[in-house]
């Protein structure tokens, strides 16, 4: 009989599957439609964004539940789409810095709205990317050694297998080599 704190080190086969199908996406797409690579760039920073949150909860605020962000991310994500889509966003937005139809002297950049917006996140974008590269040093040798965690994962994995036989932990471990859990 297994217990409900087995735990298991394999991804298992959707993962596999998911993962291979991502990539021959990726390769298929890389090599027919390099157009579309450019929009799923834009669209990737701009979904990162999204994750803000969860990142947030892993390294500064561990109270925040994986469901709660989860649940966060997606009625966020919804709530935007239908403000900016159908909602007053999209009227707001298109006539924020001129009417669409009012013509070279009715906008206040000289340009459409829509332009205006685009220049405006492409700058802020771009301010943030320098930020991340060079103020925050993402993009530099850290001044500190970094030093892993463990040596080798195989090693951390046989060292938890042992500690958990001495618990009275039943652990198994397959063909593989991946390991399996279970109180006895």
């Amino acid at each position: 009989m297994r217990s409900r704190h087995t735990h298991r080190t394999r991804s298992g086969p959707t993962g596999r599957i998911t993962i291979l199908i991502t990539t021959v996406l990726a390769l298929l797409m890389a090599t027919f439609a390099k157009g579309g690579m450019v929009l799923l760039g834009a669209l990737a920073i701009s979904l990162s964004l999204q994750l803000w949150p969860a990142l947030m909860a892993v390294t500064r605020f561990p109270w925040l539940s994986r469901q709660g962000v989860t649940a966060g991310l997606i009625v966020g994500v919804i709530v935007v789409w239908i403000f900016f889509s159908t909602g007053p966003g999209i009227v707001i937005g298109n006539n924020i810095f001129g009417a669409p139809g009012a013509g070279y002297d009715g906008w206040d950049f000289a340009m459409p709205s829509i332009w205006a917006w685009q220049l405006l996140w492409w700058g802020l974008g771009v301010l943030l990317i320098w930020f991340l590269a060079y103020k925050m040093e993402m993009s530099t040798v850290p001044h500190k050694e970094v030093l892993p965690l463990a040596e080798d994962v195989s090693q951390t994995w046989d060292t938890i297998a042992r500690t958990r036989q001495h618990e009275g932990v039943h652990v198994s471990q397959n063909r593989m080599g991946e390991y399996g859990f279970a109180t006895k």
